[in-house]
């Protein structure tokens, strides 16, 4: 309900996995220590947790191994941050986010990594940092205003979705990668769709890997 902050339902079989919720000064916490136990079959550890919608959130969010789907849609988040391991994470937002978002932080390891509808969470500034893994992120949704954002890779692939009812400008720096364009065209050292300079809402999208792969495709709303 809107006047419950937190919900949470776990589910662990391992006593180190055991999650310890505190709330002190403002900030809520729910995590477990750092486990050195082996995984054993049948071991399990599951998570599900909700929070109001009626309250203005900074979230800050580790995930190491494992599965985890998040899903913030109707959640009003000024501040996020997301850092996850080897992990096969899917995060989505299917409805605009009542709040002004400043700045959302992604680092991702070795990690299977999918982001939907990152327009409807309308973050200011965005910054993403892949490891070896595999990163696609859907920047369709309701874009409140122009948006910076800066992607950074080592050996990892890279898939962009980018609406075409959207100005963007997509600027790759890399040695060895591999680039493959879908609608968007090249325009100087950088590629662009044909809303550029014309939509009153732009992405401007700095991406710099290494020996990575990187995918962008336009699609319509």
């Amino acid at each position: 309900t809107a006047d419950t902050l937190f919900r949470g339902d776990f589910r662990t079989n391992v006593a180190e996995w055991a999650p310890d919720v505190t709330w002190r000064n403002g900030v809520l916490r729910v995590e477990h220590e750092r486990s050195q136990v082996i995984t054993e079959p049948g071991a399990k550890s599951e998570w599900d947790l909700a929070f109001s919608p009626a309250v203005n959130l900074a979230m800050d969010l580790e995930i190491g191994a494992g599965v985890a789907e998040l899903d913030f849609s109707g959640l009003s988040l000024t501040r996020l941050s997301l850092k996850t391991g080897a992990s096969d994470l899917t995060a989505r937002f299917d409805e605009p986010n009542p709040a002004r978002m400043d700045d959302w932080t992604v680092e991702a390891g070795a990690a299977s990594l999918r982001i939907e509808g990152i327009g409807n969470a309308g973050p200011e500034r965005m910054t993403v940092r892949g490891g070896v893994g595999n990163v696609a992120l859907d920047f369709g949704g309701a874009w409140p205003a122009s948006s910076q954002v800066d992607i950074t890779g080592g050996s990892g692939s890279f898939t962009l979705w980018i609406p075409e009812d959207v100005g963007a400008r997509v600027e790759i720096e890399g040695g060895l990668s591999s680039v493959e364009v879908e609608g968007l065209t090249r325009s100087g050292g950088a590629y662009v769709n044909q809303a550029y300079g014309q939509a009153e809402t732009e992405l401007l999208i700095r991406i710099r890997v290494g020996i990575g792969a990187v995918r962008l495709i336009s699609t319509g709303e």
